[in-house]
């Protein structure tokens, strides 16, 4: 099953959305969610029960989260943690090619940085 993705307040990116949308592949921004301004711990939640992938730029907050989650034994249905650095496209690019060639299960209870799979 192909993953689906959850893009916090930090992340947007609706070109991403849109794009992943268009191909049959499940994404949505904390907008879309009515998510907008929650905090980071009720984000990964979200996305934990909704089996979707959080995809965040608040590397620093969601890596600690990732941790703590694993300290708990609490699950979540993956992290991927980009830098800001990385151009917009190179964003787009990379999180389709994570959608066609991936799995939900190949990002459970896993911290990834986006820059790692270019």
């Amino acid at each position: 099953m192909s993953p689906g993705f959850y893009l916090d307040d930090d992340t947007g990116m609706p070109s991403f959305v849109a794009q992943a949308n268009s191909r049959g592949y499940r994404a949505l921004r904390s907008d879309d969610a009515g998510m907008r301004g929650a905090a980071d711990g009720d984000h990964l939640e979200y996305a934990a029960s909704n089996r979707l992938i959080l995809v965040t730029c608040n590397i620093r907050d969601f890596h600690a989260l990732h941790f703590s989650s694993l300290e708990r034994g609490s699950a979540h249905s993956g992290i991927i943690g980009i830098d800001q650095r990385l151009s917009l496209g190179e964003r787009v690019r990379v999180l389709l090619w994570l959608a066609q060639a991936g799995t939900a299960e190949d990002f459970a209870g896993r911290f990834e940085f986006l820059e790692d799979w270019r």
